[in-house]
């Protein structure tokens, strides 16, 4: 999967370099938290950041209230086939 995604970019003119090394990380438990928690907050950033100017999300019930509010109080449900 790793070289077919290489060659597809290599395609269209990226210049890919890919490393995969063997064998467990040297790093303590401590690092790897501590990266892991970087990470973490990292990805939520740029989550928030992509989310700010985007009005807030709409509950589908209250979606599902507002469309029901369109139709007047008794009136029928016209279906047409």
């Amino acid at each position: 999967m790793i070289k077919a995604t290489a060659e597809k970019l290599r395609a269209v003119g990226h210049t890919v370099t890919s490393t995969i090394e063997a064998g467990h990380r040297t790093q303590s438990t401590a690092e790897i938290e501590a990266d892991h928690a970087q990470r973490q907050q990292d990805r939520a950033e740029a989550i928030t950041a992509k989310a700010d100017g985007r009005p807030p999300p709409r509950g589908a019930h209250d979606h599902a209230l507002e469309l029901a509010d369109q139709i007047p109080f008794g009136q029928p449900i016209l279906v047409c086939v």
